[in-house]
């Protein structure tokens, strides 16, 4: 996974960098009802743009995800309850056997004695 992870951020990385060596000529951003300008690179600009784009379709993602994480988070307390109650169950199973497996020895040993 680490080496599929390089594979795919190499690239991008050069191209990134290709781009910005590239456009290096000053553009004018102004913002219409605000009379504030500024003078920036293009590929700053650019970078800039793909990096918010990036950072808002991670958000998007981690929202549309959220409905799966809660039903996981609920199925995982569900298992670890229900897990809870196995080892309960075979505990008084357990202690049911011994319970059962005394009294016979209880009955084997009554026996033993009236025939005696």
């Amino acid at each position: 996974m680490r080496y599929l992870s390089w594979i795919i951020t190499l690239p991008i990385a050069v191209i990134a960098v290709s781009f910005a060596l590239s456009n290096r000529a000053a553009v004018t951003l102004t913002l219409w009802p605000i009379p504030f300008t500024v003078e920036t690179p293009l590929y700053l600009v650019a970078l800039v743009t793909l990096f918010v784009g990036f950072v808002g379709g991670g958000i998007v993602a981690h929202i549309s995800g959220a409905p799966r994480r809660r039903t996981g988070r609920f199925d995982r307390r569900r298992a670890d309850r229900l897990e809870r109650e196995v080892v309960d169950w075979k505990a008084r199973a357990e202690a049911a056997e011994r319970r059962i497996a005394g009294q016979n020895a209880a009955r084997t040993l009554t026996e033993d004695r009236t025939a005696a």
